[in-house]
């Protein structure tokens, strides 16, 4: 006897894709931008800190997605680095979204970031001052310390 995944797959699965019935979850990227040593932070409207970013289009590279994103929330243009971390989290206990976390760079000075209506808040922030705040996210703090010290690297290299 057949089983019904394999039934289905030599019937319909020849018309529409197994992957049509699997679950799916929101995808946003998130930047780790620094300026002058100090990270670029987004009070969301949960009142948390937040790494500027957002939710990619559905046909958008994921570098592409990142950089738009940066440009929407702060108006400066970045560069993309290295990839630091993907993830899952969970918002509200009920959303799933994927979060691709990467460090950014960019030459803009703190005089020209502007807020986008999406936030409540714009601030930079030292490493040593996001233990004192509220952050988005648990896993905040430390990807942005390892972010410091590996952008440092990234420019003693060059």
């Amino acid at each position: 006897m057949l089983s019904l995944k394999r039934l289905f797959l030599r019937t319909v699965g020849r018309w529409i894709p197994s992957d049509w019935f699997s679950y799916r979850m929101a995808v946003s990227v998130k930047g780790i931008c620094f300026i002058d040593g100090k990270v670029i932070l987004l009070k969301n409207e949960r009142g948390q800190w937040d790494l500027p970013g957002g939710k990619m289009g559905s046909k958008e590279e994921i570098e592409v997605a990142l950089k738009r994103e940066m440009r929407e929330e702060l108006g400066v243009e970045v560069e993309v680095h290295k990839l630091l971390d993907a993830f899952r989290a969970r918002i509200y206990r009920q959303i799933n979204v994927l979060l691709i976390v990467y460090l950014c760079s960019t030459s803009a000075k703190e005089e020209e970031l502007s807020m986008s209506y999406e936030s409540f808040a714009l601030q930079l922030f030292s490493p040593e001052e996001l233990d004192g705040i509220h952050l988005a996210h648990r896993k905040w703090a430390e990807l942005i310390k390892s972010a410091a010290a590996q952008l440092q690297k990234i420019q003693l290299e060059s």
